[in-house]
């Protein structure tokens, strides 16, 4: 296990479905416009149209955007030393921390069950509650709830 994180290499097969992006915003995904491989925002319109390199482009914005998220929370806990102990996080939790930032957004992460229980270093108990969180997609939490634990828990 690593103390603290570090990204290095960002796995984007849980970020891709089928692989291919979505390339017009002919609808809405669970009440949202969603353009490429998940993207969403101000900047999409309802029958836009883009490539797959755009796609891919604003799909390596958003796992920042994410892994952005995922610093801030680490970096707080490390700063307030809230959990007592020195926290630790694997590329795995990283990279499904990151994954469930992207698909559930900012505030939903930091308001979750499986959040706190990292916090607090129960890292079996933060992956069970990951695989029922905000189900939209039961394939895509149980593929992040492996990823979490890949690298032990």
């Amino acid at each position: 296990k690593q103390t603290g994180y570090a990204l290095q290499y960002v796995d984007k097969s849980i970020f891709i479905q089928d692989g291919k992006p979505i390339k017009y915003t002919g609808g809405t995904q669970y009440g949202t416009l969603t353009i490429g491989y998940g993207h969403t925002g101000a900047d999409v319109k309802k029958n836009q149209t883009i490539t797959k390199t755009k796609g891919e482009k604003l799909l390596d914005l958003d796992i920042n955007k994410a892994a952005s998220t995922i610093r801030f929370i680490l970096d707080k806990w490390k700063k307030d030393e809230v959990s007592g102990k020195p926290y630790m996080v694997t590329q795995g939790m990283y990279e499904a921390m990151i994954s469930l930032t992207f698909n559930a957004g900012r505030g939903a992460v930091m308001r979750s069950d499986w959040i706190q229980d990292v916090k607090k270093g129960k890292y079996v108990d933060a992956s069970d509650k990951i695989k029922s969180w905000r189900k939209p997609n039961n394939t895509r939490r149980e593929k992040e709830s492996k990823l979490f634990c890949s690298d032990g828990c």
